[in-house]
């Protein structure tokens, strides 16, 4: 997302600004749910012969790690390289 000024008349359509949010919120419902608990999936691998057996919660837990974006975006909001003179100068 860049920089810039909006007016009163802009919104989440005409700025472009929801296919950005859309994103966020698919990637944020990503979660362990209580109705998966026990719920298995089993994979056999014939290379070795042996079977894999993972909880769905596991699974997506693992997927919870993409969330730490939110940490890095939210820090670059914070720092001299996000701020409007940073845009204006890189702009050029």
């Amino acid at each position: 997302m860049t920089v810039g000024k909006y007016t009163k008349f802009d919104n989440m359509i005409n700025t472009g600004l929801w296919k950005e949010m859309t994103l966020e919120m698919i990637i944020n419902a990503i979660a362990p749910s209580p109705w998966l608990d026990g719920i298995k999936y089993t994979e056999y691998v014939s290379a070795f012969d042996f079977e894999i057996e993972q909880e769905y919660n596991d699974v997506l837990l693992l997927f919870q790690f993409n969330r730490l974006y939110l940490t890095l975006k939210f820090t670059l909001y914070l720092t001299e390289f996000m701020s409007p003179r940073a845009n204006r100068v890189c702009f050029l």
